[in-house]
């Protein structure tokens, strides 16, 4: 038989499989969920805690408007659904001053609550229609009675236990000020969450090293920092305020300087005491301000006139003894020079003057005080008078200020020389420094009151373009900005003077002058100068100027300074030189 098959072979056994990978590591758990914002209030409140003059003892708005943060422009108020008021004595008893006035979009209207001075805080309930976050509010002023309006209140919602919940506070807030102006007006917007504060400014600059003797230099603009009054037994509570009856200033020949403005920083005088009777020559009209000034919270007075060289002040008292100022501190301002902020020069100052007193003592003067006396005199005495014989007398109670005296006449041909003319000219012929250039920050031309004289131009003979700097040519001398200046790089000689030219607005009588040195390099500080009068210029207020390489008329000298260095005094220009008359204008061309 056959024989048996043979077994296949054995199946090779099958491969391995490939290695797995690693298996990544495990996930971390996910964050938790952030919680759910606070759910929104649907009440707010206000608590009104001072007023504008706490003697009204009453608080008054005319609307208050919430803003949600929705709205960047603050242009569509939230919905209220309904306003209460409580706190203080009691409600208006007027029906048309209740709370919901201030929701009604009506500024004529207002609410008003009694008391919140003698019975306590005033409260303000707002009921929106459904819970909303509240970012902003502003308020109206009422249309009357500005010493009601609030200074001081806290603003919060209240929460669901009944509890206030305080978002924000403001405090010693000034609204908007001047009754006929401030009245039916918003006080702007309050965050409820206030953004950071901006930085604080840069202090006020003060006087720059080397600016000279400040008794010789014109101002506009004058301020009394006023830090304590008389009180009552010596003691001035905070509520004492400070008055006067009238500030009457006087320029360094005794002559009235006439003030055409008074303001005070953040004043709050009552309807019909503001600042401007302390200027109306009326000493039965007075100044009153209620805050009570301190050294560390001065009440602040600024006065405004045309450029004058300071002499004296005097004060008159108002009817309340204990109102009267007994120490204050006097600043020369120069408003803006920076474009930022003013500058301010330290002048003088008084303390613990003693005001006149007694019986007949109101509407009286303090006496003549000069703007540039010595130090502060010693407690209980007077500031010192000036030497007898330079100032005007007192203005009488309810008199007007005389008017200034008139400038001297035209020189007459031939005699001796009176500076006036519409083009005046200086011809500076040394500096401190022999190889560094010329420079000034102003030159100042005074008639005979002390006050500034007008110039629209002033140029340079023979300057080329890289002679000045960019920003630093002529023109600055005559802008009013003692931060700027003139720089010219070639020095002057007796030989090759550097020539500025002044150009008035109109014919003037030149009295005096002055410079204002600049303020980066003292090395061009001119030391040496003839100054005259140009007669028959094509210019000033006589018409068009000559281009500057045409310059017409005739340079007539009246004086010559030599050697002199900042701080520069005031330079008289009177001169023994004949200075002839300006030409007649050329006659008119016949008619075509």
């Amino acid at each position: 038989s056959p024989p048996p098959p043979s077994p296949p072979p054995p199946s090779p056994p099958p491969p391995s499989p490939p290695p797995s990978p690693p298996s990544p590591p495990p996930s971390p758990p996910s964050p938790p969920a952030p919680p759910f914002p606070p759910p929104a209030p649907s009440v707010y409140r206000f608590i009104f805690d001072q007023i504008r003059y706490p003697y009204k003892d009453s608080v008054q708005l005319a609307e208050v408007r919430l803003y949600g943060p929705n709205d960047p422009q603050f242009e569509r108020p939230l919905p209220v659904a309904f306003v209460t008021d409580a706190g203080g004595t009691g409600p208006s008893p007027n029906k048309r001053e209740f709370p919901d006035q201030v929701i009604d979009g009506d500024d004529s209207t207002k609410w008003l609550r009694d008391g919140i001075v003698s019975g306590g805080p005033c409260e303000l309930t707002f009921t929106l229609p459904s819970p909303f976050y509240v970012e902003a509010y502003s308020f109206t002023t009422a249309n009357d009675n500005e010493g009601r309006d609030p200074t001081h209140w806290r603003f919060g919602y209240v929460d669901i236990d009944g509890s206030f919940v305080q978002l924000s506070e403001t405090t010693q807030h000034v609204p908007p000020t001047g009754f006929h102006q401030s009245r039916q007006t918003s006080y702007g917007i309050f965050y409820v969450v206030m953004p950071p504060p901006a930085p604080a400014p840069p202090p006020r600059p003060r006087l720059p090293p080397g600016i000279g003797d400040l008794s010789g230099r014109a101002f506009s603009t004058i301020e009394f920092h006023f830090t304590a009054v008389r009180g009552f037994l010596g003691v001035a509570a905070p509520d004492n305020g400070i008055s006067l009856a009238e500030i009457v200033l006087r320029n360094r020949a005794g002559s009235f300087i006439q003030v055409s403005r008074a303001t005070v920083s953040g004043g709050q005088s009552p309807f019909g005491e503001g600042p401007t009777n302390l200027i109306d020559a009326v000493l039965t009209n007075k100044w009153f301000e209620p805050r009570t000034p301190t050294p560390a919270n001065p009440v602040i007075v600024r006065l405004q006139f045309p450029d004058a060289l300071l002499g004296t002040y005097e004060f008159f008292t108002a009817e309340q003894q204990k109102r009267d100022p007994i120490s204050w501190t006097v600043y020369a301002v120069e408003p803006s020079l920076t474009g930022e902020s003013d500058v301010l020069f330290l002048l003088s100052g008084a303390t613990n003057v003693l005001p006149p007193t007694g019986e007949g003592s109101r509407g009286e003067s303090y006496g003549d005080t000069g703007f540039f006396t010595s130090p502060p005199p010693p407690p209980g005495a007077t500031v010192p008078s000036p030497p007898p014989g330079v100032l005007a007398p007192s203005l009488p109670p309810g008199s007007a200020y005389p008017p200034p005296p008139p400038d001297p006449p035209f020189a007459p041909p031939g005699l001796v020389a009176v500076p006036v003319g519409d083009v005046f000219e200086f011809q500076f012929t040394g500096v401190r420094a022999a190889t560094n250039g010329i420079s000034l920050a102003e030159i100042l031309l005074l008639d005979s009151r002390g006050t500034r004289v007008p110039a629209f131009e002033a140029v340079v003979f023979d300057q080329q373009a890289e002679d000045s700097p960019d920003g630093e040519g002529p023109e600055n001398v005559v802008d009013s900005l003692i931060t700027t200046q003139w720089v010219d790089l070639r020095t002057p000689t007796l030989e090759l003077p550097v020539r500025v030219r002044i150009f008035l607005t109109r014919v003037q009588h030149i009295d005096s002058y002055t410079f204002w040195p600049a303020f980066t390099n003292p090395e061009r500080d001119p030391k040496s100068w003839r100054f005259g009068v140009v007669r028959g210029a094509g210019g000033g207020a006589g018409g068009r100027r000559l281009s500057e390489d045409q310059w017409g008329g005739t340079f007539f000298q009246l004086t010559t300074e030599v050697d002199q260095t900042p701080p520069y005094g005031t330079y008289g220009s009177t001169s023994d030189r004949p200075v002839p008359p300006a030409p007649p204008p050329p006659p008119l061309p016949p008619p075509s």
